[in-house]
């Protein structure tokens, strides 16, 4: 395990906020200088159990909004699929802040460029 990424052009500790406004791993800004990071992770290993994770949350939403509408205590006409969305959104971004600290803490950034 590494202490923290860090930015390779200006040294600035890579934010969790960073990771997670850029949606994809390649698009990883610095918050000082606005260079492009990337990080040192195997995309022939990350990206499959990225793809297991959206199954996961989307399994995960259904279950916990059956679970919701199943019990006695609450009294839905109908399901909302709303509610579904809420869920399914509550457990992405779970996902997203424990992959932005996977990156902070477990990789290290090998390359910081600028592009025009």
């Amino acid at each position: 395990m590494s202490s923290q990424a860090k930015c390779q052009r200006c040294g600035a500790p890579v934010s969790v906020s960073a990771i997670f406004a850029a949606g994809l791993p390649t698009m990883i800004k610095c918050n000082s200088c606005k260079a492009t990071h990337t990080f040192n992770y195997n995309s022939y290993i990350l990206y499959p159990i990225a793809i297991m994770v959206l199954i996961a949350i989307v399994v995960a939403a259904i279950a916990t909004g059956n679970t919701v509408f199943g019990h006695e205590a609450f009294s839905f006409e109908r399901k909302v699929r709303h509610f579904y969305l809420g869920f399914g959104i509550a457990y992405a971004v779970i996902a997203e802040l424990l992959f932005a600290l996977y990156l902070i803490k477990c990789t290290q950034v090998t390359k910081s460029e600028f592009k025009v």
